[in-house]
């Protein structure tokens, strides 16, 4: 007598489950990985396009800075303190924002809100030359330095160099960010064509 379809149907062996559960174990080793290495990857690509951004966007700041000044009375604080705010688009900055005269903006690596600009990205990252104040880079934080007596600095993190959430250290350094980095924003307040003036650079540890 023949067998019906259904009996006929035969299951999974214990040995074939098995076998399968070891392939995608496998499976999972090898891709797990490289699925990470991508987010650490697509982290670093990320901050360091934001950190190239950045850097464009101070030299605009710097050129269109120094294009107005050749024109300008700069001994005069009022004429500067309208040429800051006309470039960078914002009405709260002043004179001292600048006080050597060499374009570039001293105050944007503090964060005393009553003596320095709101924050680096609002400049460089808004169109600075339409302003506007709500800037900002998605997944990057201020991090305030303090002497004791209130903010007298401080440093930025992005997705690869966030504290909490970057990627792991990599140890030699590598030239790319990972979790101790942080970038600094340097202009010496005070001398004219210092070295080192307006960069936007990575400081890693």
């Amino acid at each position: 007598m023949k067998k019906s379809k259904i009996e006929r149907q035969a299951g999974f062996t214990l040995i074939e489950l098995i076998m399968v559960i070891v392939i995608l174990g496998i499976l999972a080793a090898v891709a797990v990985p490289k699925f990470i290495n991508l987010q650490d990857d697509a982290k670093v690509a990320s901050e360091m396009g934001v950190a190239g951004g950045v850097r464009s966007g101070i030299g605009i700041i710097h050129s269109a800075l120094i294009t107005r000044y050749a024109s300008a009375n700069t001994g005069d604080n009022t004429e500067v303190q309208n040429i800051l705010r006309e470039v960078t688009g914002n009405d709260r900055i002043t004179h001292a924002f600048d006080s050597d005269r060499d374009g570039w903006l001293q105050r944007l690596q503090y964060n005393n809100r009553a003596n320095a600009a709101p924050n680096l990205f609002e400049f460089v990252l808004n169109d600075p030359m339409k302003g506007g104040t709500d800037g900002g880079a998605d997944k990057w934080l201020f991090i305030v330095a303090d002497d004791g007596n209130g903010p007298v600095g401080g440093s930025y993190t992005g997705p690869a160099s966030d504290r909490n959430s970057g990627i792991a250290d990599e140890n030699p350094e590598t030239g790319k960010p990972d979790r101790n980095d942080e970038w600094d924003y340097t202009e010496n307040d005070g001398t004219k064509n210092d070295s080192g003036d307006g960069r936007f650079a990575l400081q890693e540890h």
